[in-house]
């Protein structure tokens, strides 16, 4: 919910040191790590095989919080980090899965 222009102005005026490093952190040292990793992966391989891995993105997310955080997780938010999941795992190994029954069948 937005709240307007008064509260953005009081939580920036009453920012803690570690509110100042959690922003640091994230626009530099996680960005700049992500990025690098990123290319790298794309020297490497296909963009086809690297990009399906964004999927983990949101589901890396809900674990952390959970895990790191201790923050309860709906059923609804359990059932899509599933549905991604299986989402990736049929990209990834589906082919591989389809062309052995293929070869079977002969």
């Amino acid at each position: 919910m937005v709240r307007g222009p008064a509260r953005i102005a009081t939580s920036l005026t009453h920012i803690s040191g570690m509110g100042v490093f959690a922003v640091l952190y994230l626009a530099f040292a996680a960005t700049v790590f992500g990025y690098t990793m990123w290319g790298r992966l794309l020297t490497r391989y296909p963009a086809s095989q690297v990009a399906p891995l964004t999927l983990l993105v949101p589901v890396v997310g809900l674990l952390a919080a959970h895990g790191l955080l201790g923050e309860d997780l709906s059923i609804s938010q359990w059932l899509g980090a599933a549905v991604v999941m299986a989402g990736l795992l049929l990209n990834v190994f589906g082919g591989r899965l389809w062309l052995g029954r293929r070869f079977a069948r002969r």
